[in-house]
């Protein structure tokens, strides 16, 4: 029994198939079946290609924006630490001369509550490790304090502070190179 006629993919004529597999009615439509097959894989793949450099792209950026985090945030907390070496802890008011541990920048509001607020210089003062580790910032006594330094307006308005931050790659080296001129201005007493 012989196929029944088949429509050619290629040139749309009808056709009689030597088999039932056949999808041309000859070797020119098959070879213009077969390139058309080819560019279709490899647009395929040029498609996957730039997803992928697309993916890679996206996750070096997240990264980098992870490092820029962490070193504007080290620069930061270098500046606090230095603007208020010649004081003591905010919380608990230990010693500039105490040799307990380290010497944190300690923020009144966290940065997980108020996260707008991680670079304010404001809401950001030298604190003692026992305090900022152990007590989770000995918070009664930090705001206590923090009225005696910045006064109660500026701590309501720390408090209020509502505004939506959302920090970018080039946010984050700005404020590395502010803070790092700022350390720089300290340190030379200017």
């Amino acid at each position: 029994m012989t196929p029944k006629q088949k429509k050619c993919k290629a040139c749309k004529q009808l056709f009689q198939p030597f088999n039932s597999m056949a999808k041309a009615c000859g070797i020119e439509c098959a070879l213009v079946l077969a390139r058309a097959k080819r560019a279709k894989r490899e647009a395929s793949a040029e498609k996957a290609e730039k997803a992928e450099a697309r993916k890679a792209k996206k996750e070096f950026m997240e990264n980098d924006t992870k490092r820029l985090k962490a070193l504007a945030q080290k620069t930061f907390n270098a500046f606090i630490r230095d603007r208020d070496k010649d004081e003591g802890c905010i919380s608990c008011d230990k010693s500039r001369t105490w040799t307990g541990g380290l010497w944190h920048a300690g923020h009144y509001l966290t940065t997980a509550a108020k996260p707008q607020l991680r670079f304010n210089e404001l809401n950001v003062h030298k604190q003692c490790s026992q305090c900022n580790l152990f007590l989770s910032g000995n918070v009664a006594r930090y705001k206590a304090r923090l009225w005696n330094k910045i006064g109660t307006a500026a701590v309501e308005a720390l408090e209020n502070d509502n505004t939506k931050a959302r920090y970018r790659a080039e946010d984050y080296r700005q404020i590395i190179q502010n803070y790092k001129q700022k350390l720089k201005k300290l340190k030379n007493g200017a």
